[in-house]
This record gives structure tokens, sequence and C-alpha cells, in this order.
């Protein structure tokens, strides 16, 4: 017997990321990412999002770009007064609800802006008093009712401690794979003589899935899961992952169990929240961006480095090579100091060991379930072949996806069409594209 699956339950994530796709060259774990903090604008707990990484490698574009799929509930921030939010929250108190704020380049704001965007994250409220004073003295005094998702980046260092613990952390891919696909991206659309457009039909289609799914808003979930979750160090992670898997199971809440006006989170969705916290994980716990951290992995525990030695490590020149290890100096994951007779400065690793740690391992009561949700990645040449696409999989429900290629676990046949991964949800499995069950 077939059975064609509603695109409600079945195709949504394909739409989106295809959106997503036609707009942003690679990416792929950062789209998710954003992906889930936007919709998380309908949630009582908001997944607030910064992006880290180099001038010019495509932050602000990036989050523009997501935005784009928020339309109308995104809005960019180049640059704001302190009492730019008081101003709007006077005209409408609700004016920050069920929305996306991006503010481009956080470290040139203003000090009270940051100050602002501090109570503007705070998890566990929903109203932020602001409160000003007019030329005559005047107090006067505003509640914002309703608070905004919020994006940020940088080229800085997420240095400002107090702030960025409100934030998932991720690092733009600054890979000379990504500027790969980047080159050409840019270059297939320079021979077209277009740009990509939110007007495509891929976007609008993304956007159309979007706005169905937050039909809905102001509604709970409740993670069954969440003791399977093992958690060490910094008390505000296992909030923020259980923002994560929320925002996931919503994305899904066409196919989850509902208790109440709660959404019930599966094991599927706890898998996806690990992979999406694990690829941001040594940036959220050591708040050293990409490439501060390539450098520091890199390097051999016991050994010294010159400037030259540390270049050559990470393909840069010894000017960069010193910034980037001063840097870690400062952030004190590196010693620095000075070989005699002839002055020349040293680095090595030094005995930085963060305490966090973050394992999700769930029961063996739970792993049938839990295989049901592992996305199994597609490489890009099999993507290409219209026969492995057309390809009937069988599903083993065996073990673990530890493979890329066509198997996955789940118990059905089936034949997919598709984007980039297969992506089990409930019962079945679920190509990120057209799926037909057998």
């Amino acid at each position: 017997m077939t059975k064609t699956i509603d695109w409600k339950a079945a195709e949504h994530w394909g739409r989106i990321v295809a959106g997503a796709d036609h707009l942003i060259a690679g990416e792929g774990m950062n789209k998710l990412t954003y992906i889930v903090s936007g919709h998380t604008l309908a949630l009582p707990m908001r997944l607030h999002v910064y992006s880290g990484g180099e001038s010019q490698h495509g932050k602000s574009a990036f989050q523009r770009a997501m935005g784009s799929l928020f339309y109308p509930n995104f809005r960019e921030v180049n640059t704001a007064s302190a009492k730019a939010h008081y101003y709007e929250a006077k005209e409408n108190s609700a004016c920050l609800k069920h929305s996306v704020r991006m503010f481009d380049e956080v470290a040139d704001q203003s000090q009270e802006l940051r100050v602002q965007l501090k109570a503007l994250t705070s998890q566990g409220t929903d109203t932020v008093k602001m409160s000003t004073v007019t030329v005559q003295r005047q107090h006067l005094e505003v509640d914002i009712k309703g608070l905004p998702v919020v994006w940020l980046n940088s080229a800085s260092s997420a240095s400002n401690e107090q702030l960025m613990n409100r934030f998932l952390k991720t690092n733009i891919d600054e890979s000379i794979e990504q500027d790969g696909l980047v080159d050409a991206f840019q270059t297939v659309n320079q021979i077209s003589g277009t740009t990509p457009s939110v007007a495509s039909p891929p976007v609008e289609r993304a956007r159309e899935t979007i706005e169905s799914i937050l039909e809905v808003r102001d509604i709970g979930v409740c993670n069954p899961f969440a003791n399977q979750w093992k958690i060490t160090g910094a008390r505000n992670i296992r909030p923020m992952i259980g923002t994560i898997v929320s925002g996931i199971a919503y994305i899904n809440r066409f196919t989850r169990q509902m208790a109440g006006r709660k959404i019930v989170a599966s094991a599927s969705d706890n898998l996806l929240a690990y992979d999406i916290w694990k690829a941001c994980e040594e940036f959220q716990i050591t708040g050293l961006p990409g490439r501060f951290a390539n450098l520091y992995d890199a390097m051999a525990e016991d050994e010294e480095f010159t400037a030259k030695q540390l270049a050559s490590l990470i393909g840069k020149n010894g000017t960069t090579a010193r910034i980037y290890a001063n840097e870690l100096v400062e952030e004190g994951y590196l010693t620095a100091f000075t070989r005699y007779p002839d002055g020349t400065k040293l680095w090595s690793r030094g005995s930085h060991t963060p305490r966090t740690s973050v394992v999700y391992a769930p029961s063996d009561e739970l792993l049938a379930e839990s295989l049901k949700g592992y996305p199994v990645h597609i490489t890009e040449a099999q993507l290409q072949d219209d026969d492995y696409r057309d390809t009937v999989y069988t599903c083993t429900g065996v073990s673990p996806p530890t493979h890329t290629g066509s198997i996955a676990q789940g118990g059905v046949h089936r034949k997919c069409t598709g984007v980039s991964q297969v992506m089990c949800t409930g019962d079945s499995q679920v190509m990120w594209g057209t799926e037909i069950l057998e």
C-alpha cells in the first residue's frame, strides 16, 4: 500500500531548507540553527543566536537572508539610540512580540543598547520596564510586553560574558571548502545576471511553510526525554538545550502528540537538538571564534611554536598568526614567552580545560524510538544522481546510523526525492523534499 504524507507533516523541513539554499551557499548546520531559532518567536522560551567570524565573511548577509524567510516578523537594526526601544514601545507596547530582531555588529553598538539587549534576552520574563527622563526632567516609564528573538553578530571576540551567556554562539563557516561554495554560488549568479531573490518560488514556498507553522503561537512544549541529557558545568546550558528541543518539536508539531496546549517532544527532536548543540559546542563553551579555535586545535600539546610555525598550521601569514595567538593568550588558552638569547617569541598550549560537559544518552528502552529521528547525511554527488534519488531504501532499524548513504533506520521501505538529508519523524522517515512511503 502506498501512502502520500501531507506536506505539513513531511515536507516542511525540505521546503524551508530549499528556500535557505536558494539564498545561501553551504552553512548547513547554521541554517538549521537559525531555522529553529526563528520559530521560537512563537514560544515562551526564545533561542537567541550570535554568529562570530572574520570581517567580510558573510555574517550579516547570512543572518539577513535567514531573516527574510521569517518576513514580516523579521527586522534588521544596523544602529539604534538608547531610547529607540522606549519610543517604539510607547507607540505599541507589543512592538517586539513574536518578532526576530537582528542587531548588526554588536561590538559597534552603544553600551546602553547592549544593556537593553541583556534585558530583552533574559529568559523567564515577557515584560521589560524601560524608564527615561525628558529634557524637562520628567520621568517616563513604559512596559515592553512580549520579547523578541534576538540575533547578533560581530567580528570581535564574544567577550561580554553577561550578554553572550544568553545566546547560542555559532561560527560562520570560514573553511576553504566554504570559500569554494560561495565563489561558485556567486559565479552562477553573475553568469545568469540574477541575484538570489526573496520573491523566487523556493523562498516563497519556504515563507508560506513557516507562516503555516507559526499560525499557532504561545504554545508550550514538554520534553519527556529531558532526563536523558547529562549536563555538567554552566547552569544556563540545560535551559538553552531545552529551548532548542522546543523549537524543533514546534516545527514538527503537525506530527507530534499534544498534551493539552503542550507539544510532546520526541526522542528524534532531542537527537537533532544534540546535533545542533555539538556543532556549536566548542564556541559555546570556550567563547573562541572558529579562527582561534582552529589554531588552538592544530597545536600539539607540550610543544612550542614560533609565529611562522603557527602561520603554517592555519595557512595564514605571520602577522595574522600572532594576532590569533595573542588573543588566545588573553583568553588563557595559550602561554607566551621569550626564548633567550635570541629573543624569539614562542607560544604553547596552556592548561585551560572547560568544565562544561553535555551528552545526550538515551536509555536502551528509548534507543529504537531515537533511531527514527537521526539525520543521515547524503553526499552532494548522490544528490545529483537521479537513479540514486529514485532508489527504494531499505530501512533496517538495527543500529545507529554511523555512515553516509542510502540506508537509514526506521523499519519502512521508501522512495525519496529531496534536497540534502533524510530526517525521520514519528513512525516514518522523511526526506527533506518529497516522499512516498511504500
